[in-house]
């Protein structure tokens, strides 16, 4: 056993988005990585503004569509949409209305207008 202590070389977690996008910046200012298990905003994605972020899940806009995958594969042509009125999931919301044209699911509860691309 040694008692030589190494520095630091990366943050592990937060775990969620909200607090990963705060604490991203000052990692950054330490010239660390912060990796998390658990951020999966899409915003997180753009390499120019989170350079030293990584992640171990998928971002919400991968997550769409593979829930779209398997509603095809289930031969399910409509699905439910549940949105609260928060803007945590606003990119996964945009996300889905691009692939559920692609895998031709109609989306089917809440009002998407305010989501839709272009």
């Amino acid at each position: 056993e040694t008692d030589v202590a190494l520095p630091p070389v990366a943050l592990l977690g937060a775990g969620c988005s909200t607090v990963t996008v705060d604490v991203v910046g000052l990692a950054y200012g330490f010239r660390m990585p912060i990796i998390s298990p658990g951020s999966t905003t899409p915003t997180l994605s753009d390499r120019h503004n989170f350079p030293n972020f990584f992640r171990t899940i998928v971002p919400d806009t991968q997550f769409a569509n593979a829930w779209l995958a398997v509603a095809k594969m289930l031969h399910i042509t409509r699905v439910v949409t549940l949105l609260g009125d928060t803007t945590t999931y606003q990119g996964f919301m945009k996300q889905l209305v691009i692939d559920s044209e692609l895998f031709g699911v109609e989306l089917l509860g809440h009002n998407m207008s305010d989501v839709q691309p272009g």
